[in-house]
């Protein structure tokens, strides 16, 4: 039994393709299934969920009907999924689809059982501006309820046509869009072309739309892989109208496997907003980083200082950190990277190339402008060309050291051993205590005198279980949140 349990969890996370071989191609071989195919609404059975201590049933590729992201009002809709055997043999009657809409009570509605691993269920159609949620329990027939990775899904009736917030809603709390994999058409602005992002060998040219220049969760990245493709020939200031598979590229929400687009404005003036560093640190309250919000945005800060600086990375196409100038800069909880390694900046040595005229470390720029990107947990802003740099000043004392307060790890994710890294402004008492995301501490890690500047403390996980983490470092200086993520 536990090796067919785990043939099954092995094919959860190779994605074997639902429907390779057509509605029901995966085969009932080596799964066990009791009960009979094509079980009606009205034989499905109620369970309670039993305290036996192994794997249920694994829900895997739930699929909507029709493929597009956002159904039509009073639109049903079918859902799809697999579902693989644990320990027991599934019960095929005890399926159960729990829906809510707009937040309210959920109903319940039987699973189907079409045959082989695949169940179905339809959700009534509902009317305009309406949020769905949908969860999915199917028993064994030891009455173990399943185990479904996303464990909740959503979808919304528009009132009118997608917007880039829509796509970017932030349903799921962990920076993914709830439509991936589903098809979208929406509007929007180019703010950065292939010629502002060109890309190096480790990601792809880019293109960056928003339909909004001041609202949150309101810019996209589209991807092509192909040189050749039209896509690839817009200019920034153009509106275009894309359709495509929504998807999460290098940490970004992305429009993908483009079927079409059409240009509908030129030469539009790209907006820009203006923010403060500490609108792009730290975590909200749900644990969700502040600048998933403004990710993939034109984005200015101004009156900065430079906290960190490699002077051979900058000339290499490296990144440096920035502090706001204030005198007081431990506010932010960390540092900003600037990065310049996907930008179009002058060649090497050329006059105007920003990587060759940075001040060192202590020195000021009047604003910096760029795209918010996160990459490896890291918030950076990725500025598209030298123009994105305001005026920079040279300080005489080249020694002048700013010590941010602040708490990193590397790796990050990780399975058994980490390094956390922390930083005080001025020597204080501090503690670096662990949370989960119900914002139960589970671990003391540290409750001591630390001297200004850096300090690395070796992290073991030990039997934590595999998650996500809030890692805070509390002292006289203030709090501030790390988010880690535990992989078993």
């Amino acid at each position: 039994m536990k090796r067919i349990f785990a043939l099954a969890l092995s094919l959860l996370l190779m994605g074997t393709p639902v429907f390779a071989n057509g509605p029901h191609g995966d085969s009932e071989q080596g799964n066990r299934i009791s009960g009979s195919v094509g079980q009606g609404p009205s034989q499905a059975k109620k369970k309670t969920p039993s305290t036996l201590n192994y794997p249920g049933p694994i829900i895997r590729n739930v699929e909507r009907s029709s493929g597009q992201a956002f159904p039509a009002a009073q639109e049903d809709v079918q859902v799809r999924f697999v579902a693989l055997a644990g320990e027991a043999e599934i019960d095929t009657e005890s399926g159960i689809l729990e829906y809510r809409t707009n937040g309210g009570s959920f109903a319940e509605l039987p699973v189907v059982h079409e045959g082989n691993l695949v169940f179905a269920a339809t959700i009534p159609g509902q009317v305009a501006s309406t949020l769905v949620e949908f969860k999915i329990k199917l028993f064994d027939t030891q009455q173990v309820v399943s185990f479904d990775p996303a464990e909740r899904h959503f979808y919304r009736i528009l009132a009118g046509s997608p917007q880039i917030y829509d796509v970017r809603e932030p349903l799921l709390n962990n920076g993914r869009s709830a439509y991936e994999g589903y098809t979208v058409s929406v509007e929007g602005i180019v703010s950065a072309d292939v010629r502002d992002l060109p890309g190096n060998d480790n990601l792809a040219p880019r293109i960056l739309i928003q339909d909004s220049f001041t609202r949150e969760y309101s810019g996209l990245v589209l991807y092509s892989s192909s040189e050749n493709d039209p896509i690839r020939g817009v200019e920034r200031g153009t509106r275009i109208r894309v359709t495509g598979t929504i998807s999460e590229l290098n940490g970004a929400t992305a429009i993908s496997d483009i079927q079409s687009f059409t240009i509908t404005g030129e030469n539009i003036p790209v907006g820009t907003l203006i923010l403060a560093p500490d609108y792009l640190t730290g975590y909200d309250e749900n644990g969700l980083a502040r600048a998933e919000r403004w990710e993939s945005m034109l984005i200015t800060l101004r009156y900065l200082r430079i906290a960190d600086f490699d002077y051979s990375a900058i000339q290499s196409n490296g990144t440096f950190e920035v502090l706001p100038q204030s005198e007081n800069p431990v506010q932010l909880a960390a540092p900003l990277m600037v990065d310049l390694r996907y930008g179009n900046f002058a060649q090497e040595n050329g006059q105007g190339d920003v990587r060759y005229s940075l001040p060192f470390q202590g020195d000021l720029i009047e604003s910096v402008s760029g795209f918010i990107s996160s990459r490896a947990n890291e918030t950076q802003l990725v500025p598209r060309t030298d123009d994105d740099f305001g005026e920079l000043t040279y300080t005489e004392a080249k020694d002048y050291i700013v010590h941010s307060t602040s708490i990193s790890s590397f790796p990050n994710p990780f399975a058994e051993v980490t390094s956390l890294e922390i930083m005080l402004a001025e020597p204080a008492n501090a503690q670096i205590l662990l949370y989960d995301l119900k914002g139960k501490l589970v671990r003391q890690i540290a409750d001591q005198y630390f001297g200004e500047g850096q300090h690395v403390l070796r992290f073991e996980s030990q039997t934590l279980p595999a998650g996500t983490y809030h890692c805070v470092l509390r002292s006289s200086l203030g709090q501030f949140v790390h988010k880690l993520v535990i992989e078993r």
